[in-house]
């Protein structure tokens, strides 16, 4: 099966607005075939062999018609629109220089490569080389994964990869860990800061990193540690 190829920006900014516009699939079937030949001009037969199937290329086809994302010519050559250009569209500027390019077998597979390179830079990006409140001299094996609001967790995977349910974090944080990094829960536990009944709800709003329990406890969560090498 042929890689699936995703070019995006650092920030996965194109990534979220893409789903959000529900196009994110549509753009990773044009950046593999883009990947596939160098030029933009493609016949109809140079899709047959970029790993999807038939009925789906000739769906594809016709959304990018639909979009303006390509374009036919009178001799039935079909040429695809720049990703620049299309990043353009939705306000990020993505140069050669300045695309992230991702490969996986799956979409799945992609944005789990790219939200955890995403995770990884903004560890080193905003700890600036702090582990645990030293200055580090050599990078660390295992880096905080949670500082200035970053957090590892559901709802911060969620909101990274533009998905609307925890569901969705859930599922690829449990990927991530999986196939592609280690991460560690710290301990001790998540601190408890008391009963919903007497610190009241809006401590959830208040402070950041907090949850309620089941039982009407409201814990606030503790890092978690993300092998980086």
């Amino acid at each position: 099966m042929h890689k699936r190829v995703l070019y995006t920006d650092s920030r996965l900014e194109l990534l979220r607005q893409l789903r959000e516009d529900k196009l994110l699939s549509l753009y990773v079937f044009l950046c593999t075939a883009k990947e596939s030949k160098p030029d933009s001009h493609f016949i109809r037969s140079d899709f047959d062999n970029i790993g999807y199937s038939k009925s789906t290329v000739r769906l594809r086809l016709r959304q990018l018609k639909e979009n303006g994302w390509a374009f036919e010519t009178k001799n039935n050559k079909i040429i695809l629109l720049s990703y620049k250009k299309i990043a353009a569209s939705y306000g990020v500027a993505m140069d050669k220089h300045k695309r992230k390019r991702y490969y996986g077998d799956s979409l799945k597979e992609l944005l789990a490569r790219a939200s955890s390179v995403f995770v990884i830079h903004n560890i080193h990006l905003q700890q600036k080389h702090l582990l645990n409140g030293e200055k580090a001299r050599y990078k660390p094996t295992f880096a905080q994964c949670y500082t200035q609001g970053v957090c590892l967790s559901v709802r911060w995977m969620r909101d990274v990869l533009g998905f609307k349910t925890a569901t969705s974090g859930t599922n690829y944080l449990k990927y991530m860990q999986e196939e592609l990094c280690v991460i560690e829960r710290r301990k001790p536990n998540d601190e408890y800061l008391g009963n919903v009944k007497n610190v009241g709800i809006e401590v959830l709003k208040n402070i950041e990193n907090c949850y309620l329990s089941q039982k009407g406890g409201i814990f606030k969560r503790k890092c978690c540690l993300i092998k980086t090498v």
